[in-house]
C-alpha cells in the first residue's frame, strides 16, 4: 500500500476529532430531535484480532478502551483510546511481543435512536503507535539478536455495534471495527472487538 506519510498527515486525526465533534455540537439542537442528547463517556475491554501483513505467528491480544464525545440523537463523534499492551510474537528461533497504541476520532449513525436496543454504524481517522520488541535465535547456544523498533502512522476505522440501554443515561455496548493503516508497507491493520459501559451526561 503507498505510503500517505508526510508533515501534515500526523495532524489529520487532530484536526479531524476538533472539526468532527465541532459539527455535531453546533448541531445538536436539530439533530437531538430524535433522541437523547449530551456528552458521554465509555470504557470497556477490547480484544485484538491482528492483520499485520508479513508477520508470522503473531498472537491476538487484549487491551483497554476508554472513549469521551457528544451525542445528538440520530448522530454521535466521540475521541477514542484503545491500547493492546501484548500481541506475542513466536515464529521458529523469533519471539517477542508488539504493543499497539491507537488513537482517533469517529462519527456514528444510529438509525433507530429511540430504542432501547440502538444499532449503530461508525467511520473515523486516527494514529497508531506500534512498539516492537524481539529477540532471535541465530546460533544454538548463543545469546539471542535483539531487535527494537517504534513506529507512528495514520489509519481510518470503519465498523458497527450496538448499545443496550439498562437506566437512564447508562448503557451497555458491544462493537467491532477494522482499522486499516495506512502507512506502513507491510501493513499492521487490526481488527479491535470492544464490550463495555456508556454514560450520557
Amino acid at each position: 500500500m503507498a505510503s500517505l506519510r508526510n508533515g501534515s498527515s500526523r495532524f489529520l486525526p487532530v484536526i479531524a476529532a476538533t472539526s468532527l465533534l465541532a459539527i455535531v455540537v453546533s448541531a445538536s439542537p436539530l439533530l437531538a430531535q430524535g433522541g437523547p442528547s449530551g456528552f458521554t463517556l465509555g470504557t470497556g475491554l477490547a480484544y485484538g484480532f491482528d492483520r499485520f501483513d508479513g508477520a508470522k505467528g503473531v498472537e491476538n491480544a487484549f487491551g483497554w478502551d476508554l472513549r469521551g464525545g457528544y451525542r445528538a440523537g440520530y448522530v454521535g463523534a466521540d475521541v477514542g483510546l484503545q491500547y493492546f499492551p501484548s500481541f506475542d510474537v513466536a515464529h521458529d528461533e523469533t519471539s517477542g511481543e508488539i504493543k499497539d497504541l491507537l488513537i482517533g476520532a469517529n462519527v456514528k449513525v444510529y438509525p433507530l435512536p429511540d430504542w432501547s436496543f440502538e444499532p449503530y454504524a461508525l467511520a473515523g481517522v486516527g494514529m497508531t503507535r506500534i512498539e516492537s520488541d524481539t529477540e532471535t535465535v541465530v546460533v544454538e547456544g548463543e545469546d539471542p539478536v535483539k531487535s527494537s523498533d517504534k513506529d507512528t502512522g495514520v489509519v481510518l476505522r470503519f465498523g458497527a455495534g450496538f448499545e443496550f440501554s439498562i437506566s437512564e443515561g447508562t448503557a451497555v455496548f458491544f462493537e467491532g471495527s477494522y482499522v486499516l493503516d495506512l502507512d506502513r508497507n507491510p501493513d499492521a491493520d487490526i481488527v479491535p472487538i470492544v464490550g463495555g459501559i456508556r454514560l450520557l451526561f
